[in-house]
């Protein structure tokens, strides 16, 4: 029971802790992590979208005020040769792209500072989740990455961090993971050896010192030597290298998480809602939220399908506003395929061998599921069955329901019926499939 009190007292006071920093300007953006179940054979059984519950935050926000804590106090102590970690305002031409987007789709967006962006994407949440999930993914592309850096290298007005909106910021609570954090270490070290005590402590000048006035007190240099803290030379070359193999460690995390997603889709392809980010005559590019990707549909040089966008009429630079795809037999792609060919190729009363000999006359034409292979049709067929006796044979459900169908994938969001005109923020329906490249012998 007490243990149970003090966690409560904890997350409450982590709870007031997060609505301060965002009250002074913090930036949250999260990316999408996956979590997988695995099979007695290592692979993949389920992939789901990893879930930040209170107790992730409340540890969070303790570990956020050790790290700026510290990082404060070692840059006060060693203020040539201190380790923090920066994070650099974003680029402004692609905040005004993300700015004009969001216009341009009745979106009120206001990325004039950190605390402007997260005001704005939080209304958003609430007003228009879609949209709120495009203008999140749109805002992580202005932000640069946030990086080490040693104090004595760097101009004092760039050491803050954005997305936090810390003055000072530094990795201090994973040292058994990073190594960023036993430099750290050895730098809190040095200066309590060398008598810093912090802000709360007796201060023996009138400004921002932290030395005591009290104890025993050591050359603050001689203190740094024995605690193996290298010069501001040494330490600059330290945090290079440890940018370099961070960027390398989140490449390796992200290859591991997109392989296992492969492997997953291969064997279980998923039919899922995706939230139409960019459109054009080429590709659409599509969110899906289920996973925390982006994909790409190829609509260039698709048999049987007639693309048209269109643009804003300024003749400029600016994004199609929307893009339509239609039914076109014309369109053959080089092949040939007059109107009876068609209708055999979707004619169940035929045998099998006539549609198979009428579907390769008019390669492009899969029925009801335009373009997609024979594998990918089946898995379709099977999916949208399966979902449509469960629909029915579901208790309340009423047989003469029109919409009961609309759905036949359960995954939110009905399968476009050509023709179809698709815009920033509509939704559409995806088949999500991988391959892997076959190796080379």
């Amino acid at each position: 029971r007490a243990v149970a009190e003090t966690i409560g007292l904890l997350s409450r006071a982590a709870r007031g802790m997060r609505a301060r920093r965002f009250q002074n300007g913090a930036l949250r953006l999260d990316q999408s992590k996956l979590s997988f179940e695995l099979d007695a054979a290592g692979q993949p059984s389920s992939a789901a979208a990893y879930v930040t519950r209170e107790a992730n935050q409340l540890v969070e926000e303790f570990m956020l005020l050790a790290n700026t804590t510290v990082a404060t106090f070692i840059a006060s102590a060693y203020p040539d040769r201190a380790l923090l970690r920066c994070h650099p305002e974003p680029d402004e031409r692609k905040v005004k792209q993300l700015e004009t987007f969001a216009a341009e789709r009745g979106l009120r967006v206001d990325a004039s500072s950190s605390g402007a962006l997260h005001r704005s994407l939080t209304a958003l949440r609430a007003s228009n989740p879609d949209g709120y999930e495009v203008a999140k993914l749109l805002a992580t592309l202005p932000m640069q990455l946030a990086r080490y850096f040693c104090t004595g290298k760097q101009d004092e007005e760039t050491w803050g961090h954005y997305a936090l909106a810390f003055e000072r910021y530094t990795h201090f609570t994973s040292p058994i993971r990073r190594y960023p954090d036993v430099v750290v270490h050895r730098l809190v070290a040095a200066a309590l050896d060398a008598g810093f005590k912090g802000r709360r402590a007796n201060r023996s000048d009138d400004g921002d010192g932290v030395r005591s006035s009290a104890g025993p007190v050591v050359d603050a240099e001689a203190a740094a030597v024995a605690r193996g803290v290298p010069n501001a030379n040494v330490l600059h070359v330290v945090a290079e290298r440890c940018n370099e193999r961070k960027l390398a460690a989140k490449a390796a995390q992200e290859g591991s998480m997109h392989a296992y997603l492969c492997a997953f889709l291969r064997t279980t392809p998923k039919v899922v809602s995706g939230i139409v980010r960019a459109v054009g005559k080429k590709y659409l590019l599509a969110y899906v939220p289920t996973y925390g990707m982006e994909v790409r549909v190829r609509l260039e040089g698709l048999r049987r399908l007639r693309v048209t966008q269109e643009d804003d009429g300024d003749g400029g630079d600016a994004a199609p506003l929307s893009v339509t795809i239609a039914f076109d037999e014309r369109n053959h792609g080089g092949g040939g395929a007059d109107a009876d060919v068609l209708a055999t190729a979707n004619d169940d009363g035929v045998s099998r061998a006539e549609r198979k000999k009428a579907t390769r006359a008019a390669r492009g034409i899969r029925g009801r599921f335009l373009n997609a292979t024979e594998t990918e049709e089946a898995t379709l067929g099977t999916i949208a069955a399966m979902r449509v006796m469960e629909r029915f044979a579901a208790p309340g459900d009423d047989d003469d329901d029109d919409d009961a169908t609309d759905d036949v994938f359960g995954c939110g969001t009905g399968p476009c019926v050509l023709p179809v005109t698709l815009r920033p923020i509509d939704r559409c329906c995806l088949l999500l499939t991988a391959k892997f490249p076959e190796r080379k012998k």
